[in-house]
């Protein structure tokens, strides 16, 4: 009998350190996907503000990397969730 107590108590707690492992990783994402947001508003605001054709085609390349990467970030976390 107490076997099968240890064991449910055993269970539990790695249960209960996936939950928090989930967790940490979930609050990791939301902070790099907040980062990647306000990098792709830098981006853009000096695109608006860029005279040179290179410099706006580097740019635009730019905005184009980190919203794809932010976009990918974003599915990851709503799967994240929706196994929670």
């Amino acid at each position: 009998m107490a076997v099968k107590k240890f064991l449910k108590q055993v269970a539990e707690l790695l249960s209960n350190a996936e939950k928090r492992k989930r967790k940490d990783q979930q609050g990791y994402l939301e902070g790099a996907l907040v980062r990647l947001q306000a990098h792709q508003a830098e981006l853009e605001a000096s695109l608006a503000e860029e005279q040179s054709k290179k410099a706006r085609n580097k740019l635009t390349k730019q905005v184009k990397s980190v919203t794809a990467t932010r976009e990918k970030g974003e599915k990851i976390l709503q799967a994240m969730e929706t196994q929670a």
